[in-house]
């Protein structure tokens, strides 16, 4: 009976339901020979034989149409939800490559106007800025007379206070003449330089005793001056900071999405490796002046982020 039972169990909704016929096909034969054998005429047998078996096949073929039905509720939710998932699947894959697609596109923005040259910039006003120079700031006094034939025979007339000789004037004011002398000559094309190159540029310290050795310094520490007045407290470049702004917040936004997918483990940074934490701390910088304040958390994990994968890659 066991095994029978298992049997049935697994047989096909087709199979039980032609084998339940078969059954009341039994069953009614059955029937008709009790009653034969009763001493019942053919006739009545065969009637009374009909009833017992419709009472029992009516119910049972209603239960069974049930849950046919049921079976066949079930497989159509089935199928809808793979189909959805599916549906959601290919959604999300499209909609990936659509951000990975934006992500790129607004890293290679933000890089290209990070690097643009500034000569488009009007930066002539910087000359007037109100500095305060330090001893040596720009190359030392002996450096200066290696380095006299790139300088103005007026160099000293630049500055108010001119009429002591230079090797006995505030060092203040040698510093400046030197400053204001190498602005109005172009000896250095300030406006050939980038935002990232003023941002990389580091203070030269060391005494030079050559030639070529003091010119070098004399760039450096001259580029570094002018990228602490861009990168500080300079505001003539609202419209170039803004779009800075502007396409920061758009990669950033562009991040969140691709982190709200969660369609792949890998970090975002992948796609936007042409940025390097130099790049995202200007972006941050720009933020801050800006008093775009709400971004930092963001740029803060994104430079750590793109140093990290910078590195991977060996870029």
């Amino acid at each position: 009976m066991k095994a029978l039972f298992k049997t049935v169990c697994t047989l096909s909704d087709l199979s039980k339901v032609a084998l339940l016929f078969f059954m009341g096909f039994v069953l009614t034969a059955a029937a008709l020979l009790l009653l034969r054998w009763a001493g019942k005429s053919f006739t009545e047998s065969f009637e009374l034989a009909s009833i017992a078996v419709n009472n029992f096949l009516t119910p049972t073929l209603l239960a069974i149409s049930i849950f046919l039905l049921y079976r066949t509720l079930s497989v159509t939710r089935t199928e809808l939800n793979k189909t959805k998932k599916y549906l959601k699947k290919q959604e999300d894959k499209e909609l990936f490559a659509i951000y990975v697609q934006e992500l790129k596109t607004t890293a290679e923005l933000l890089r290209t106007n990070l690097e643009a040259p500034l000569k488009s910039w009007d930066l002539t006003h910087l000359r007037y800025k109100e500095l305060k120079f330090t001893k040596d700031q720009f190359i030392t006094r002996k450096e200066l007379k290696m380095l006299a034939s790139y300088f103005s025979g007026s160099v000293w007339q630049r500055v108010p206070d001119h009429t002591i000789p230079i090797s006995d004037a505030d060092e203040e004011l040698v510093q400046k003449a030197i400053w204001l002398d190498v602005f109005d000559s172009e000896l250095f094309d300030i406006g050939a330089f980038s935002l990232l190159d003023y941002y990389k540029v580091r203070l030269y310290k060391n005494n030079t005793f050559k030639k070529e050795e003091a010119f070098f310094k004399l760039e450096s520490n001259f580029r570094y001056t002018v990228s602490g007045l861009l990168l500080r407290d300079e505001r003539q470049f609202m419209v170039y900071e803004q779009t800075i702004l502007e396409l920061t917040e758009i990669l950033l936004s562009i991040i969140k999405k691709l982190e709200e997918l969660n369609y792949t483990s890998l970090p975002c940074t992948i796609y936007t490796s042409i940025l390097s934490s130099s790049h995202i701390s200007i972006m941050n910088k720009v933020n801050s002046k800006l008093g775009e304040t709400e971004h930092s958390e963001a740029l803060k994990e994104l430079r750590g982020e793109a140093f990290r994968t910078n590195t991977t890659l060996g870029i």
